[in-house]
């Protein structure tokens, strides 16, 4: 019991959020934390299924083959169902006689065998922008905001000279590194937003391009689960004969995992689809800001503070980071009159 408790408690600890510093929005939490968590927690659930109990085949009785040999055959190989008119009105939907009418389709149940692996894939690919957004940043925010803290127990005499200290080196830092911070965030943002895409369309593929349809058909009551997870399955096994020749036996075998799977592909369409809704508004909000220095300088301002300088794209970007992670906003407040008077020296020596 211990044991699971410590499981709770690193679940609740992932999904808190940092207190520490940030680099991110919100928004971009949604995909390395609640997308990357959702679809990790359903690659295990369906990795543990798959292992105990991935299939269950029913062996006709004039066939000579261990059960467990059965199983795994229909297992290794693609099991099927038909698919044509009337092949839900069975006791078993798609399971029934191929030739019973022309119309009928064979369609081979190809990815049971690849769900997990696809997920952990999936669920990776969902902290690629964060990695590399993590990477270029450097940690910038991080050693501003150490040296920040070190001024809140000293006296004011002494917290003045470092915060202008401090101020001068943040408006010496070259142009183009500030266009290179900016740049690589705007790139991270853009590629949560592609990733989001990739995943629906790869998906979309990966069940034979039935995943965008599938949630909104199941709320409309159509039996939609039954085609694409189909809990029965047909299996033909080849064996040889008494004399020699091949016989062709069809197996009745019973996909319990899609019972579950089913569930997580609706789970992960809705979590998909608010990922991509999600990124779509993040590069909004992100372009919006990047056009407008006003409102740049809004979300920069604190209570009656307001700040009137017109920072770089990339100067305004890092210092949003400082206040979103910063406790004392009195001591960003004197951060920002610290560059407004720098940036007044500097353009006083060059007239």
């Amino acid at each position: 019991m211990s044991r699971l408790d410590g499981v709770l408690f690193s679940a609740v600890r992932y999904f808190q959020p940092k207190s520490d510093y940030t680099t991110d929005t919100v928004l971009s939490a949604i995909h390395y934390k609640l997308a990357f968590g959702v679809i990790l927690a359903c690659a295990i659930l369906t990795g543990v299924t798959s292992w105990y109990s991935p299939i269950e085949c029913m062996r006709p009785d004039n066939l000579m083959i261990d059960s467990s040999l059965l199983k795994q055959w229909c297992y290794a190989q693609s099991m099927f169902i038909v698919d044509g008119p009337s092949a839900e009105e069975n006791i078993f939907p798609g399971v029934k006689n191929i030739y019973g009418d022309s119309r009928n389709r064979v369609v081979y149940i190809r990815y049971y065998q690849w769900v997990t692996l696809c997920l952990l894939m999936q669920a990776a690919c969902f902290q690629v922008p964060r990695i590399l957004w993590k990477a270029m940043e450097g940690g910038r925010v991080q050693k501003l905001l150490e040296r920040l803290y070190e001024l809140e127990t000293m006296p004011m005499n002494e917290r003045e000279p470092r915060i202008s200290e401090l101020a001068l080196l943040f408006t010496l830092r070259p142009e183009c590194d500030n266009k290179r911070y900016v740049n690589w965030f705007i790139f991270s943002q853009i590629l949560y937003f592609i990733n989001a895409v990739a995943q629906v369309s790869l998906t979309q593929s990966f069940l034979d391009n039935q995943f965008i349809t599938l949630f909104p058909k199941w709320v409309m009551g159509k039996p939609v689960l039954d085609a694409v997870f189909p809990k029965t399955a047909k299996c033909t096994l080849h064996a040889y004969g008494p004399t020699g020749d091949i016989q062709y036996i069809n197996a009745l075998c019973l996909l319990a995992m899609n019972v579950l799977i089913e569930k997580i592909y609706l789970l992960l369409w809705a979590v998909l689809m608010f990922s991509l809704v999600v990124s779509a508004l993040q590069i909004i909000y992100v372009t919006v800001s990047m056009t407008s220095w006003r409102l740049r300088n809004a979300i920069l301002s604190t209570g009656k503070s307001r700040t009137q300088m017109k920072l770089l794209k990339g100067e305004w970007l890092f210092l949003k980071f400082v206040k979103d992670s910063l406790d004392n906003s009195l001591l960003f407040t004197d951060f920002m009159k610290a560059i407004s008077k720098a940036r007044i020296s500097s353009s006083n020596i060059k007239l």
